[in-house]
């Protein structure tokens, strides 16, 4: 099976079109498949092990509708990134490497959630798409990956985002990683991911300080 159907939720997914970097090169989210390899931040190339993908139709007159996915502008994150514009579930976490990360956290990187950042300038909710596709990427451990030329979150398995999942696709899931049945494995995040207040407060100090996300 190619791809395993989501729920229509807004755990972390990219939405169809978006470019993902592979050894190979960039290549649209919606031409991987599993055993492709992906160029990972931390690990180098990965093997995807699990896709899931999921259409919506979006009804008009409801832009605040939750499906709908953020819009990243060419270069709102600094450092010209993403290089074209970038669609992303809202709760899709993007990486944050900057000096206030440093001083807030110990640690200049860290993954705050698309829709936190809708607040910055050129990073918005669309509220015109009719439809989206949105699609997961599963590794052996959560990653950091490119997605048109921006460091991006993969799917992490926590209890929420498991549950979000149709039971035919997690028993698909839990044939590949069966310690997920269990209630208390918790995959290690691949950065730091403050809590939601701390979110927050990172993104209004950048917004104050007029700072890019990204210093990379």
């Amino acid at each position: 099976m190619p791809y395993a159907d989501i729920a229509q939720q807004t755990t972390p997914c990219f939405t169809a079109g978006t470019w993902i970097e592979t050894p190979s090169g960039a290549r649209r989210v919606e031409t991987l498949h599993i055993g492709d390899t992906v160029i990972t931040r931390h690990h180098g190339p990965q093997s995807i092990r699990w896709i899931g993908k999921k259409s919506i139709k979006l009804a008009p007159n409801f832009p605040e509708n939750k499906f709908r996915p953020i819009h990243i502008s060419e270069g709102a994150l600094g450092q010209g990134l993403p290089r074209t514009p970038l669609r992303l579930s809202r709760q899709h976490r993007l990486l944050v490497s900057s000096p206030i990360s440093q001083r807030m956290f110990g640690t200049q990187d860290c993954l705050i959630a698309a829709i936190k950042l809708t607040d910055l300038p050129g990073i918005a909710i669309d509220t015109e798409c009719g439809d989206v596709t949105y699609i997961h990427l599963l590794f052996d451990q959560h990653e950091v990956i490119t997605a048109n030329g921006a460091p991006c979150e993969s799917l992490h398995t926590g209890p929420e985002a498991i549950k979000s999942i149709p039971a035919a696709a997690r028993s698909e899931l839990f044939a590949i990683f069966p310690e997920l049945m269990a209630k208390s494995c918790s995959r290690p995040l691949a950065v730091l991911c403050p809590e939601n207040r701390q979110q927050r407060q990172l993104v209004a100090r950048h917004k104050k300080n007029k700072k890019h996300l990204l210093c990379l």
